[in-house]
């Protein structure tokens, strides 16, 4: 998830482009886990106006 330069990391320093992978790692994970917490309550909301719904696996 880069948004900057096209996701390229224009240092050649090898200490600084492993940095700045774990932290796009951090974000990118940080924006699923709110998505599925997001969902979920979405989900509970229907299910307490009786919103019949299926899960497709």
């Amino acid at each position: 998830m880069f948004f900057g330069r096209d996701g390229i990391i224009t240092e050649n320093d090898p200490i600084e482009q492993e940095k700045r992978i774990k932290y796009n790692d951090l974000i990118t994970n940080s924006v699923i886990f709110q998505n599925v917490v997001d969902i979920t309550i979405i989900l509970w909301q229907l299910k307490k106006k009786v919103i019949a719904f299926h899960a497709k696996i």
